[in-house]
């Protein structure tokens, strides 16, 4: 339905925000948006050297656009007055929290390693991502007309499975393959994210607090916190906490009262996210 389509605007307007935030220059392959604008201006403009200023105003705009197109879909649906409603009101509160949960990132990002928990990190990704994992559910929730006891069920769902999503994403992040990704690697390295796999590996070695965030960090120096997240068994470690939160999901997903059809998408989405090629 194209009810659907709100949130995957909203999604890809956290996108854009996003990559100007990272410094990220590529998505799914291609030049992000604010770069894609900047080198529009710099083959169009090229005698004039605000290209970068160009990109990141056009994407800090871009995205702005798609957060408002994004709730043309669900005015514009035949659903009664009182479902429209809180479905606007999913879709605000979901962009609430993925900006609650970007400046907590970016407050973290700022903090020493020693001084982040695994439970600052739960916390922010909740945000950053699972919000948008249960926002999108309970809308098709609300108009599937689901009881109230499967709707706080399906909350409890979405939220562990973007926070799996999201540490696998982590993962990903440093050890997948750039040209499969579409998206660069290392970035969280160079940007200092203050991911699991830092927070888990700092417990045992003390030399990434120096190496995490470091300016003009080099190719060698990212391969010894490569290394150092396999030494300390922090990939490991981080790899099965995915796992267990993947099987929290599996458990709740198996009390809410669904045909089958629908309960089969959803496990497919669970081994999607648990399986995510690393």
């Amino acid at each position: 339905h194209k009810l659907s389509i709100s949130v995957e605007l909203l999604h890809n307007a956290s996108l854009i925000h996003d990559d100007i935030i990272d410094h990220d220059e590529t998505r799914r392959g291609q030049p992000s948006f604010h770069v894609a604008y900047q080198q529009w201006f710099d083959y169009n403009l090229a005698q004039t050297s605000q290209q970068k200023d160009f990109g990141v105003t056009m994407g800090i705009l871009g995205g702005d656009y798609l957060l408002d197109m994004g709730f043309e879909p669900i005015l514009s649906s035949n659903f009664a007055a009182n479902i429209i409603k809180k479905a606007v009101a999913y879709y605000q509160q979901a962009y609430s929290d993925i900006i609650n949960g970007v400046l907590f990132e970016t407050y973290l990002q700022n903090l020493p390693l020693k001084m982040v928990s695994e439970k600052d990190y739960l916390a922010m990704i909740e945000g950053k991502t699972s919000a948008l994992f249960e926002k999108s559910i309970l809308i098709g929730a609300l108009i599937g007309d689901k009881s109230e006891r499967d709707k706080s069920l399906l909350s409890e769902f979405a939220l562990l499975l973007g926070k799996a999503f999201q540490i696998r994403d982590d993962i990903l992040g440093v050890f997948g393959k750039k040209k499969k990704l579409g998206k660069p690697i290392d970035s969280d390295i160079r940007e200092g994210k203050k991911t699991l796999l830092a927070i888990y590996a700092n417990k045992k070695d003390k030399r990434l607090q120096n190496l995490l965030g470091k300016p003009e960090i080099t190719e060698k120096e990212i391969k010894t916190v490569k290394q150092i997240f396999k030494d300390t068994k922090a990939l490991e470690n981080t790899k099965q906490k995915a796992l267990d939160i993947v099987n929290q999901a599996r458990n709740i997903l198996d009390k809410i009262k669904f045909t089958n059809n629908i309960k089969q998408f959803f496990s497919d989405l669970i081994d999607f996210v648990q399986f995510r090629d690393i």
